[in-house]
């Protein structure tokens, strides 16, 4: 009897607890440059800096585990300047994309978006720290197409799928939990700074823990992370023939120096670039000299081996 009271105040005690912060998915991009597009059945966002009058190359730019767009604030423009457009996108559950599940795999969501604006031109693929393995995945759905592969603080091996996992947080009940404990203790101003904090290696601006924080506390985002872990991704695509450029911050304590190292064991043709005194989040942290290592990997491979494309209408 006691255990099943007990049972009872588990499973609707956390619908008890009012999520005051929790706000709706906004409709429109909160950026200028940005878009809302619906693809594999579901609404994407992302932001699109375009090279004029017609960029060297596409550079499509994949965030980490609960970032978004605003990732590469600092990137995205500096692309453009140097004839590079670029194209960020909030990779589902996070940033301004819809909570739920794409009808496809993500990388070949990512492979159709990134057409709509590039059509046939050349791609270089960056992802970090959790895109990395994503952008893996979305240079083998881009075939051909892509020039190179750069990984930011992040391996590019396979991710794993989670079929139980999932099924376990499908329950109503601890999607709710996952809401009441990421709003009510994770989120919490104060002590997400904290989390920020260890994560870029010194104390954020308040206009970064707001960059951060606002989308995470869009409703459903908790449930919906917590549903699709560990991520679910395809086995092994094969990166031996593309050059591929590995940043890691020297101090990163979330993706450890070592796991560069093995990364670079797996392929050893990859050049790995330390940028000393980063932590996590180098491009954000260290945006010059990220900037100037990526552009001089960019120039080596597209400066001048690859004609200036057109830029096709997005669709």
């Amino acid at each position: 009897m006691v255990t099943t009271a007990l049972l009872a105040l588990l499973l609707f005690l956390p619908y008890l607890v009012p999520l005051r912060e929790a706000r709706p998915l906004p409709t429109t991009s909160p950026y200028p440059n940005g878009f809302m597009v619906e693809v594999c059945g579901i609404r994407w966002h992302g932001q699109v800096w375009q090279a004029q009058p017609a960029p060297k190359a596409w550079v499509l730019l994949l965030h980490g585990f609960s970032g978004s767009t605003f990732s590469f604030r600092h990137v995205g423009p500096a692309l453009a300047d140097q004839g590079f457009s670029a194209l960020a996108v909030d990779i589902p559950p996070f940033g301004w994309s819809q909570r739920s599940r794409p009808q496809q795999d993500e990388a070949t969501c990512l492979a159709q978006l990134l057409r709509s604006w590039a059509g046939q031109a050349p791609v270089v693929v960056i992802g970090h720290s959790m895109g990395a393995p994503l952008a893996a995945a979305a240079a083998a759905e881009l075939g051909s197409q892509v020039q190179a592969v750069v990984a930011v603080a992040g391996p590019l091996g396979a991710k794993t799928d989670g079929s139980s996992w999932r099924k376990l947080m499908a329950l109503p009940p601890l999607g709710r939990w996952a809401e009441v404990v990421s709003q009510r203790k994770l989120l919490k101003p104060e002590s997400f700074a904290r989390t920020l904090a260890s994560a870029y290696g010194r104390d954020p601006q308040p206009e970064e823990v707001a960059g951060y924080r606002e989308p995470l506390l869009v409703r459903g985002t908790a449930k919906a992370v917590f549903r699709q872990l560990p991520w679910r991704g395809r086995a092994g695509a094969s990166l031996d023939h593309l050059p591929i450029l590995l940043l890691w911050g020297r101090e990163d304590r979330w993706v450890p120096p070592r796991v560069a190292e093995s990364t670079k064991h797996r392929w050893p043709h990859a050049q790995l670039v330390w940028i000393e005194g980063a932590g996590h989040c180098p491009m954000e942290t260290h945006p010059e000299v990220f900037l100037e290592h990526l552009l001089s990997f960019l120039g080596s491979l597209l400066g001048s081996a690859n004609t200036a494309v057109g830029t096709p209408e997005p669709r």
